[in-house]
């Protein structure tokens, strides 16, 4: 099952068990547009994305942003979120191998995870 969640749904869908309940084999998890950004929260939400769906093989956060949005922040700080992140992700056990796993940035905000 794909799921594709924007700002709406997704702030009406943030409890995992309303999402497992909603979607219980899913298997493909699409946000859109800029309303997560990488920071502690979107770090908790993601690992408890990839921790409670056992389907699933791909995540894909803020998908098709527009990177001239980025043009207002500092890019320091925002490559300082990006590590901090995928450290985080890479502690979990179902992120841990790299070779059966992929954790990329496709942009400034674009988060792509494939398990």
């Amino acid at each position: 099952m794909f799921c594709f969640l924007d700002e709406f749904y997704l702030s009406k869908l943030i409890d995992i068990s309303i999402l497992g309940k909603c979607f219980p084999r899913l298997t493909s998890l699409w946000t859109s547009g800029f309303y997560l950004y990488p920071n502690n929260n979107l770090a908790s939400l993601i690992l408890s994305i990839v921790m409670h769906f056992n389907e699933l093989v791909q995540v894909i956060i803020n998908k098709d942003t527009n990177s001239s949005y980025a043009l207002k922040l500092d890019p320091k700080a925002l490559s300082t979120q990006h590590e901090y992140i995928e450290r985080l992700l890479r502690n979990t056990d179902k992120l841990r191998d790299l070779k059966r796993t992929k954790v990329f940035w496709d942009g400034p905000f674009e988060l792509q995870i494939w398990l």
